[in-house]
């Protein structure tokens, strides 16, 4: 895969809501990451990973957002602090290429300005070595985290499971806030067995902090073979849906999805405080 320098046009950020308040503008496009079984990103940019050069542009949109915000943000799941989250991750992988951008002068403008913060998830965590203890706000890396037999399958290129655990403990003491991603919640035979043996280790670590859980939706894509495509979303337990952004994809269906999770829940309260978990679906 190339990586070229790129201008990105689109710089405005976009409201959200679950895993932070707002989704920056992307500073990376593209990514190489080992998700091709379920990514959008691999499926739409499979040759390139664009780096955006006009970094002045995309901090000053996002300024320009922070102008009109409020200075204290009513407590909400994203945050209890009064910061507005920008997810500055959203189309790829910020720890892959954390070498091929300007991560820290990326971080430092938003922890220079007095309302924003940043946030991202990764499933290469050993290749963040920013120590960020001289900030003035901890910027918040989300680790996502699947039982390892089924990341052998879907995530073969990613950084393994039990380092990505062990990796937590390490961003803590370089002064990042750390949460786990849950996500992509894939429903097969014993899948709960599996989720309590990963929490069991991750408790076992004495990490408790809290997390995001997302069931998997996957776009539709007919270039999917169709072994990977059922082992993904079998036909009898999915539906179709209109995302907001107006493409089709498939989901897994309402009383599936509904039974799921709540035994998510229910394995997840054997060992931590279901409220750390910010929020389901």
């Amino acid at each position: 895969m190339k990586i070229v320098p790129w201008v990105n046009k689109t710089i405005t950020p976009k409201p959200n809501g679950r895993s932070s308040d707002f989704i920056s503008a992307s500073y990376i496009w593209g990514c190489n990451g080992g998700c091709k079984n379920y990514c959008y990103v691999y499926r739409n940019q499979k040759q390139t990973v664009n780096v955006a050069t006009n970094l002045d542009q995309i901090e000053a949109a996002a300024a320009k957002l922070a102008n009109k915000l409020p200075l204290h943000k009513p407590p909400n799941q994203i945050s209890q602090n009064g910061l507005y989250y920008l997810d500055i991750g959203c189309n790829s992988d910020v720890a892959l290429y954390s070498k091929r951008i300007e991560l820290e002068r990326i971080l430092k403008f938003y922890d220079n300005n007095l309302k924003l913060n940043t946030t991202f998830a990764t499933k290469y965590s050993k290749l963040l070595t920013l120590d960020v203890n001289h900030f003035n706000k901890k910027p918040r890396v989300r680790v996502s985290l699947m039982p390892e037999r089924l990341a052998t399958v879907l995530e073969s290129g990613c950084t393994p499971v039990p380092e990505r655990i062990t990796d937590i403990k390490r961003l803590q003491s370089l002064g990042w806030e750390v949460q786990i991603n849950f996500s992509p919640v894939v429903l097969y035979n014993n899948w709960q067995r599996d989720y309590n043996e990963l929490f069991k280790i991750i408790a076992n670590q004495d990490i408790d902090v809290p997390c995001e859980v997302i069931m998997l939706t996957g776009s539709v894509a007919p270039n999917i073979p169709e072994f990977e495509h059922n082992y993904l979303l079998s036909n009898e337990f999915q539906e179709e849906k209109i995302t907001k952004y107006g493409s089709k994809a498939k989901r897994y269906n309402y009383h599936m999805k509904k039974g799921a999770i709540e035994n998510f829940k229910t394995i997840y309260s054997k060992y931590w405080d279901v409220k750390n978990i910010r929020y389901i679906f």
